[in-house]
């Protein structure tokens, strides 16, 4: 097994950071297995990009601006999204 962290965008006009974290320190045989397992934890629809866990440094978790158009997976959760829309987040990416 392979550890990964997964981000996803983050769309907040008011919030700093370009990304949200999905999920830390996830177990799973590669890139794809383990955006699978996030993706009901990411807004439906807000894409996933996922990294090795020992390539991602969190202490600068902010610095990453991943290429939105190459995602590794799609979120699923409908009422995460509905959450976030209405806190103000955008489909922006």
């Amino acid at each position: 097994m392979n550890k990964f962290i997964a981000v996803f965008p983050n769309t907040h006009p008011n919030i700093s950071g370009s990304i949200c974290l999905g999920g830390q320190h996830i177990e799973a045989e590669n890139i794809k297995q383990a955006a699978g397992m996030v993706a009901q934890n990411v807004p439906m629809g807000w894409p996933i990009k996922v990294y090795n866990d020992e390539d991602y440094d969190n202490i600068f978790h902010n610095a990453y601006e991943p290429d939105w158009s190459t995602k590794d997976g799609i979120g699923t959760n409908e009422k995460i999204r509905n959450n976030f829309i209405a806190m103000g987040f955008t489909e922006n990416w």
